[in-house]
């Protein structure tokens, strides 16, 4: 039995894992408005213009992209050349060439990644456009790449998910949080060591964020683990609720409520920790953080590339637990307007031992909405 009070133990930290609110993590029909991106930087020749593309915008956290080849398709048309966006261009700038260009680059996992994944190098194409351009008044060319919008199928870029994220698009809007989680776990109270039995429990919690006017408001109902004792399935869950306001003047201000009614001012800001600093950061403290070298495009937005979600996150556990733990999770993230509207996470974890497995599953969906709309007044019960 002390083996499975270890393994159960163990199966409790994944669990706490893989239900950390959204804001730790991570329509039906993906709409972008991300259309395309010049390079900031100009390039000498059109391969150092490739190489540049490789190393900004799909190098990233998860990968380092090493060029193999590339290939020109063709010149654009003149309807695509006039809808590239040239604000990058200074006037009097003149467009030589723009080409198709199919980029051939190995993908190298980082170091962390690739000890755990333990895989080949991938081999993946990219088409990417490569601008020469005339400058006003010079006499040497240079070049620029394009990022063109993404395909199914395509890794995300940098310029297109830092567009995406960009915290101007969500300084006034809901948020809305649901999590459930559900356990089995042996029954201690009821079980013998030839005779072990489990049982399941659920526990939900939830949060709605609105964000608007350099004021927010927060509403929280969690499970109350004070008193809990997960190992006696008899015990009783209760929940408990929490209530912030956050203003921001010249700094940033919170007050919390256990009852919705009467509000206490926090002598200092208790979330600096974790770099919010005022209403922008707030606003977008729960939109993806994993870099954009995780994710590839799909029709409804984007997701984790699988190899990165089953695997990475499947042996990262393994390791950490040395129980042979069997990992399912999934991330999808929704993309309307130009905006992450949703996202979808799912994720389960089973143990076995001693002739019996435990496990643990959750659902998790964080809504993003009423964009532009969304309103926030101060709660009477609070003093400035």
């Amino acid at each position: 039995m002390k083996k499975i009070a270890t393994l159960f133990l163990s199966l409790v930290c994944l669990s706490a894992l893989f239900c950390l609110p959204a804001c730790k993590l991570f329509g039906n029909t993906g709409s972008d408005t991300f259309e395309g991106a010049f390079s900031e930087q100009v390039y000498a020749t059109d391969k150092e213009a490739v190489e540049g593309f490789l190393a900004t915008e799909i190098s990233g956290g998860a990968v380092k992209a090493e060029l193999v080849d590339f290939e020109e398709k063709g010149e654009l048309s003149e309807s695509e050349l006039e809808g590239l966006d040239k604000e990058v261009l200074n006037e009097g700038d003149e467009i030589v060439s723009a080409k198709s260009v199919e980029v051939t680059y190995k993908r190298e996992k980082k170091a962390a990644v690739a000890s755990l994944a333990e895989e080949e190098d991938d081999m993946l194409v990219f088409t990417v456009y490569i601008i020469e351009i005339s400058p006003h008044g010079a006499t040497v060319h240079e070049y620029r790449y394009y990022v063109p919008r993404a395909k199914d199928g395509d890794v995300l870029t940098r310029s297109y998910y830092e567009d995406l994220l960009d915290s101007e698009k969500y300084v006034n809007c809901t948020q809305v949080y649901t999590n459930v989680m559900k356990m089995t776990m042996p029954d201690m109270t009821s079980s013998t060591p030839d005779n072990i039995k489990t049982t399941t429990q659920e526990m939900k919690s939830a949060y709605t964020i609105k964000v608007a006017d350099n004021k927010a408001s927060l509403e929280m109902t969690m499970p109350d683990l004070t008193s809990y004792d997960p190992t006696n399935p008899t015990t009783l869950l209760t929940y408990r609720h929490l209530w912030g306001y956050f203003e921001y003047g010249t700094e940033f201000n919170v007050w919390a409520s256990a009852d919705g009614t009467s509000y206490v001012k926090a002598a200092t800001n208790p979330f600096v920790q974790y770099g919010i600093t005022d209403i922008k950061s707030f606003a977008v403290m729960c939109l993806p953080k994993l870099d954009y070298s995780y994710y590839e495009k799909t029709d409804y937005g984007f997701k984790i590339q699988d190899d990165f979600m089953n695997e990475y996150v499947g042996k990262t556990l393994n390791q950490a637990v040395g129980y042979g733990a069997d990992v399912k999770a999934e991330l999808r993230i929704y993309v309307t307007e130009g905006r992450v509207s949703k996202m979808e996470a799912s994720a389960s974890v089973s143990m076995s031992a001693e002739g019996i497995t435990i496990g643990s599953s959750t659902e998790e969906k964080l809504e993003f909405k009423d964009f532009g709309t969304t309103s926030v007044t101060r709660p009477l019960g609070v003093v400035a």
